[in-house]
């Protein structure tokens, strides 16, 4: 009887916990569906070194490029809380769907002249990126 009521007990325990740790334990599985999704082929992308550094989800990934040759390991970090991520070589900011900006792409608008693009703009854009980018990979080190 005793060890009964102590298997409820840690049960009842055990649901009012999880909800708590699970929201606190950053997801390797959505920041892994962020980096394929910002990729060529993201059924063949591969991961390494994946890990969590408090909210952060850091690590290595091997994508292929247009011509479907892997292209080498390269850096990420995610945190999956704010859905808000960047791949390293390219500084591209990454969500779940994929990238969201990168300085190519800005660098793209610039050239184009598109839609009032403002060069001053543009380059505060990237160096925001660039910042933003290099504050999260200090917290993977």
């Amino acid at each position: 009887m005793h060890a009964t009521r102590r298997n409820i007990l840690l049960a009842a325990t055990a649901m009012i916990t999880s909800p708590i740790l699970a929201q606190a334990v950053p997801s390797t599985k959505v920041a892994m569906e962020a980096v394929r999704n910002a990729t060529a082929d993201p059924m063949a992308v591969q991961f390494r070194n994946v890990t969590t550094r408090g909210t952060l989800v850091c690590g290595e990934y091997n994508a292929k490029n247009l011509l479907g040759a892997y292209v080498g390991f390269d850096r990420f970090v995610f945190e999956p809380s704010r859905n808000e991520g960047f791949l390293m070589k390219s500084m591209a900011r990454i969500s779940r769907s994929g990238v969201i900006e990168s300085p190519d792409g800005i660098i793209r608008r610039v050239r184009e002249g598109g839609g009032g693009v403002d060069p001053k703009a543009a380059r505060q854009q990237m160096e925001k990126i660039t910042s933003d980018a290099s504050a999260m990979l200090l917290q993977c080190a």
